[in-house]
């Protein structure tokens, strides 16, 4: 999850250590935005649910054009839970369409259509992201954010 706030009239997002660790794994990420995460936000040892605070601009900008597949948790507080259940459901048929037509491919395809294989995993990881909040819903995030 992101979130996004001002503090000291500055721009602040603040981002889990899974969404972290996704992002740095699983996409092109630039490297002057790569070079940000800190280490252990993405070590095995990193609590994933642990929030970290970033002030660059191009961070800020990053996560908030760049990286839609991280559950905002400003949009998501504007949601019903109804229409939260249905950006799940949503989220799940897609994840089973795509994961049905990735595993029809010959195995010679899957290796060529890793592009496929990388929004399976984004389908899954906002799936989780939403479960997540779902969980935690309207709970004060203010909490884990150090």
């Amino acid at each position: 999850m992101k979130i996004f706030t001002e503090e000291n009239g500055k721009k602040v997002v603040y981002v889990q250590a899974k969404d972290l660790v996704f992002i740095a794994n699983h996409f092109r990420t630039p490297d002057e935005i790569k070079n940000l995460i800190p280490m252990h936000a993405t070590s095995i040892t990193a609590d994933p649910n642990e929030y970290f605070s970033f002030t660059n601009p191009k961070f800020v900008e990053f996560m908030k054009k760049e990286v839609p597949y991280v559950v905002d948790k400003d949009e998501y507080d504007n949601l019903t839970d109804k229409e939260i259940n249905e950006k799940r459901e949503n989220l799940q048929r897609d994840f089973n369409t795509s994961d049905k037509n990735f595993n029809l491919l010959p195995k010679k395809d899957k290796k060529i259509t890793s592009t496929a294989y990388i929004g399976l995993m984004t389908l899954q990881h906002l799936k989780d992201d939403t479960d997540n909040y779902l969980i935690n819903a309207r709970n004060n995030y203010e909490k884990f954010i150090k």
